[in-house]
């Protein structure tokens, strides 16, 4: 028995040792791979409703360290950045008005060329992993997917470039924004990828309450 015992103790060891490696892979997973795979958005639809203190012990942040940007708007920045295409994105976490209702990576560029580049990009990597965007071409002139639209961002002096997806996971949609405002010697050149609830979806996490609008209605079958 004794000797048993000493053949399976290094056995139990490895075991134990894995299992606490994989619970500790379910807690605290602040960086998440963009775009988002269906694990990926599982994950984060297990998070909408949590109050800011419980998001900090999720990501294991202090909330003494958090930046709301605009004051009052219920975004909140968090110190840490994740890398798309090579760039560091701040995270930023989207409370309404006080539970998590999504997240947004955001990267300043130094022009308006390397946001076109960097736009037509992660354009391209969004399509191959969600395919067709919610609205149609040409439904709107500001829309990516209209043609020759990553062209007219390298010379433009204002504008704002936008396009959704959804539904992503189960109640999650997509929406990126190239923003580029220039005027004198300065300028604004950001973009913008954001994941949230879609609005029909948040009596789950708000019961009772009703949204002004749906994004993605669920057909109703006959």
């Amino acid at each position: 028995m004794a000797q048993t015992l000493k053949r399976k103790f290094p056995a139990l060891i490895l075991c134990t040792a894995l299992l606490l490696s994989l619970c500790g892979c379910q807690k605290g997973k602040t960086s998440l791979t963009f775009p988002f795979d269906s694990n990926d958005a599982t994950y984060l639809e297990t998070l909408y409703g949590k109050s800011l203190g419980d998001m900090a012990e999720e990501w294991d942040f202090s909330i003494e360290d958090l930046v709301e940007k605009p004051e009052g708007s219920g975004a909140w920045s968090l110190d840490r950045t994740v890398t798309i295409e090579g760039k560091e994105f701040t995270q930023t976490l989207m409370m309404s008005p006080d539970l998590f209702c999504g997240l947004e990576y955001r990267y300043d560029c130094d022009s308006a060329e390397e946001a076109a580049k960097l736009a037509e990009t992660i354009y391209s990597d969004i399509l191959e992993e969600y395919e067709a965007p919610a609205y149609e071409p040409l439904s709107s002139p500001n829309l990516l997917a209209n043609e020759g639209v990553f062209d007219e961002m390298k010379t433009a002096q204002r504008g704002n470039w936008y396009e959704a997806w959804g539904r992503i996971g189960e109640i999650s949609w997509l929406r990126m924004d190239v923003d580029i405002w220039v005027k004198e010697d300065k300028g604004l050149f950001s973009i913008r990828l954001t994941y949230r609830v879609v609005p029909e979806e948040w009596h789950r996490f708000v019961p009772g309450v009703e949204a002004p609008f749906a994004l993605f209605p669920v057909e109703e079958e006959e």
